[in-house]
């Protein structure tokens, strides 16, 4: 049985309240709906009081959208640490605030060198490091922060590549009749430099999850690791990418009878450790995230240009207060905010989900994007859109990776109203999400949900260590009376947020995910026009 402090005190209380199980239960679920005897309500209360979840807090709403009638409810109030369904209030946002119609750019400028020899205003060494250089022509990527941009999923998804990509930047550069290029500027000024944010776990800041997040992005700012064996003893053979001369590398592994391959990067640098043994090749690389994006970019693409015969002579990040000249357009990469938001939600993609709040910022205070502008940008949003109730909510970052974010299962269930009852883009919203056994992550790696609620519930997963979030729509089909008493179907939507934090061993992830799972069916089976007898329940 979950325990009495665990489901009816404040979260982070240091106050128990102790009443016996049975009065507590009846204070604070007694206002629910009930259908008959055995409503929906106890059903749900049954069903996670009999779960064996220890002191695990346990929040959440459910809320039929046809008539705002609120069909269960667990301290719906209590703040919790959402993990990934943050990227619900997100993307949400980014809808609001950039508009449906948004696209990231970045583009790609030119203009011949002695227009920086005559307007440079660097320090005194780059200004004699310039003269000395022979004019040619000056290059400059203008970055948006677009997360998506050479992003594999996305490429895959529209039968390119990202060697296809860079031929068309190198294509437009000899195009314009560029034969050496002086100086590759990257301008990723839209956003600030605080490429990790500070409450992220430091010890897994090389896995994907926890990619940088910078003005300028590129292959979602990771590696791709591939490790072969070779003879027994010796090292295996390792093949990086996109790769460039500022990954620098250390192989320790060895070929051995196991597989417990390895990699770890130097914080503040491009320096790869890999350890371990190698058994198999894999099917799939293992991924690493970069230092600095915006410069591993430039080199990338200085050392393309370099091998298709144009030479670069220097890469350098523009300065925060340098100006240059507008120059030529020579090419633009865009990725729509609606394929964004739906990278972001499907496959829980963190750093579209960072890249976005970040540029909301910027679009809401014309500063550099950071995490507090960016924050402040979607506690406004919360408030113009749901009221100053939201002022519960905190906000440190984007994704949910930050266990500093704080949300309410009524906040998130409020939100998701909003959003279905907006026309212009409750289905752009609706259909961003993961789709129960369809696609996104209640799909991949492992189906989740009964298949007679395949394509019918749309929903953000949601999992940091001791965490565990489910949040979004159930569509069902149910059975109206007319006037004339004959039966016609329409289709019902309910909004839900379960919300799960601190349970610990002996209870786990996959006794989470199983509880939300059977929350649904119930709901689903309680609303449905067939009889749940019919289901085997």
């Amino acid at each position: 049985m979950i325990s009495c402090k665990s489901l009816f005190t404040g979260h982070g209380s240091t106050r128990r309240q102790w009443l016996p199980v049975v009065a507590i239960f009846a204070l604070a679920w007694a206002p629910a709906a009930l259908a008959g005897p055995r409503g929906i309500q106890s059903r749900i209360v049954d069903l996670v009081r009999g779960s064996n979840l220890g002191e695990t807090d346990v929040s959440l709403l459910v809320m039929d959208l046809s008539n705002g009638q609120k069909l269960a409810r667990i301290r719906p109030n209590n703040p919790m640490i959402p993990a990934s369904n943050m990227k619900l209030i997100t993307t949400a946002a980014a809808l609001h605030t950039l508009g449906a119609d948004f696209v990231f750019r970045t583009e790609l400028r030119a203009f011949p060198g002695h227009a920086l020899q005559s307007d440079y205003r660097g320090t005194k060494k780059a200004r004699s490091n310039a003269t000395k250089t022979p004019y040619g022509h000056v290059l400059v990527v203008h970055g948006d922060g677009d997360p998506g941009l050479a992003d594999p999923k996305l490429l895959a998804s529209h039968g390119d590549n990202i060697e296809k990509m860079l031929d068309r930047w190198i294509d437009a550069i000899k195009n314009a009749g560029i034969k050496r290029v002086t100086h590759l500027y990257v301008n990723d000024r839209v956003f600030d430099q605080q490429f990790v944010h500070p409450t992220w776990p430091r010890s897994q800041l090389h896995h994907w999850y926890c990619a940088q997040v910078a003005g300028v992005n590129f292959y979602t700012n990771c590696l791709d690791v591939y490790a072969q064996p070779t003879k027994p003893g010796q090292h295996p053979r390792i093949t990086i990418f996109p790769t460039t001369k500022l990954v620098k590398t250390q192989n320790l592994a060895v070929t051995g009878r196991i597989d417990t391959f390895g990699i770890s990067r130097h914080l503040g640098s491009n320096r790869l450790l890999f350890t371990g043994k190698v058994r198999h090749a894999r099917n799939k690389p293992f991924n690493v995230t970069v230092h600095d994006p915006p410069m591993v970019f430039g080199h990338l693409l200085a050392e393309a240009l370099h091998r298709a015969g144009v030479p670069v002579s220097r890469v350098d990040r523009v300065e925060l207060d340098r100006a240059l000249p507008a120059g030529t357009l020579l090419h633009v990469e865009q990725t729509p905010l609606t394929s964004v938001i739906t990278r972001c939600n499907k496959d829980s993609q963190n750093l579209f989900a960072e890249a976005l709040i970040k540029r909301m910022g910027h679009t809401f205070t014309g500063a550099p994007g950071s995490w507090p502008n960016g924050a402040a940008a979607v506690r406004q949003f919360l408030v113009d859109t749901l009221g100053s109730h939201t002022a519960v909510v905190s906000i440190a970052d984007g994704s949910g990776l930050s266990r500093d974010n704080l949300i309410t299962a009524h906040v998130l269930v409020e939100l998701l109203a909003v959003m279905h009852r907006d026309k212009s883009l409750s289905d752009v919203y609706r259909q961003s999400l993961s789709i129960a056994r369809v696609d996104g992550t209640l799909a991949n790696p492992k189906p989740r949900m009964s298949q007679r609620l395949a394509g019918r519930v749309f929903a953000k997963t949601g999992y940091i260590n001791r965490v565990s979030a489910l949040s979004g729509y159930l569509v069902t089909n149910d059975v109206a009376e007319n006037g004339g008493g004959v039966s016609s179907d329409k289709q019902r939507v309910v909004a839900f947020s379960l919300l799960f934090n601190g349970f610990r061993p002996p209870v786990y992830v996959p006794q989470i995910k199983l509880v939300q799972d059977n929350i649904i069916e119930l709901i689903d089976k309680h609303l449905s026009r067939t009889p749940a007898a019919s289901y085997g329940g």
